[in-house]
């Protein structure tokens, strides 16, 4: 169960990350590098925990787009 959330926190502050270094103004385009850092962070994690590797992606891509979305709305305040 550790290593789940180790690996949603790497893939949260990877996919931040490559997303701020990414300085441009498309959106769209910043979201889906995310999204495909998530996705193979949690296909590793899944293969490294020997955990499905269905769930597992799908659990740190919903947490990383949870963790993007608070951090947006927190420096929107």
């Amino acid at each position: 169960m550790a290593t789940t959330s180790f690996s949603g926190f790497i893939g949260a502050v990877l996919g931040s990350a490559v997303g701020e270094l990414l300085m441009s103004e498309n959106y769209a385009l910043r979201m889906w590098m995310a999204t495909t850092i998530f996705f193979l962070i949690g296909i590793v994690g899944g293969i490294l925990e020997k955990a499905s590797v269905v769930q597992s992606p799908v659990r740190v891509v919903v947490a990383g787009w949870l963790s993007i979305a608070i951090s947006f709305g927190c420096n929107r305040i």
